[in-house]
């Protein structure tokens, strides 16, 4: 009887890991479709509406309306990398790498400090180019259109996105062994999401060295985490000797 009960007491155990395992293929599954659909939604806007109306505004009033965009597209461009390569991986490895390429860029995603904070400015800067420059608001209005959407609706995607983090890594966290390293990092990183380490990158704290090679520069004069683009605490310089991204021709 009791070898009956250690069988079946071991039985419920595997049951109950195996259920976390498909769990946590869930969640990776999802943290990495989501990721490739927000990554194309900043393409898009990209493609669409930053590009085509760069020409036809002031550079003032072109970062008011899509702030530093084009960074939180390199930024999401190399973790959407990381995460496609976590998706070989076993169940398990790939949590935890999942959860590694996303910890591994966190630091950078003090940038949308910057974005959520100019957010609000956006409505604005529209009905300035509605009245004052005809040619950039018929463009605009063409693509919007052309989309069925518009374009303050999309420039709102990249803060409902920054809210999503917390809960995908919530969810991999109780899909996670108690006591592994993927639930630590889980916990860390989830941990860095919450509002009083935001509010200090809010108040101008320094970007964590130099941007990873793939981020675009800023317009010069712009405010990036509380730093002027084009110094070494804004995060102009890149990595390999300082080089920027421009000058090796990635702008």
């Amino acid at each position: 009887a009791k070898a009956a009960l250690e069988e079946a007491k071991a039985a419920l155990e595997e049951a109950a890991r195996d259920k976390k395992v498909r769990e946590l293929s869930t969640c990776v599954s999802e943290f990495v479709s989501t990721e490739a659909r927000y990554l194309a939604d900043l393409q898009s806007v990209a493609v669409a509406f930053l590009e085509p109306l760069r020409p036809l505004l002031p550079p003032q009033l072109h970062y008011a309306i899509f702030s530093n965009l084009p960074q939180l597209q390199g930024l999401h461009q190399g973790l959407g990398t990381d995460l496609e390569r976590a998706t070989s991986e076993t169940a398990s490895d790939s949590g935890q790498a999942c959860v590694d390429a996303f910890s591994k860029l966190l630091p950078y995603f003090r940038m949308y400090a910057t974005y959520c904070c100019n957010y609000p400015n956006v409505a604005e800067a529209l009905c300035k180019v509605a009245a004052e420059h005809s040619g950039a608001a018929t463009a605009l209005v063409e693509a919007e259109e052309a989309r069925g959407v518009k374009l303050q609706a999309l420039l709102f995607r990249p803060v409902q996105r920054l809210c999503v983090y917390p809960l995908l890594l919530e969810r991999m966290k109780k899909s996670s062994q108690p006591e592994s390293q993927m639930r630590t990092t889980c916990e860390s990183a989830f941990a860095a999401l919450q509002a009083p380490r935001f509010g200090r990158w809010r108040e101008g704290g320094r970007f964590p060295g130099a941007l990873p090679r793939h981020f675009p520069e800023a317009p010069a004069g712009a405010q990036l985490g509380g730093q002027r683009a084009g110094t070494a605490d804004g995060g102009a310089a890149a990595h390999d000797g300082g080089a920027s991204p421009r000058r090796r021709g990635g702008a």
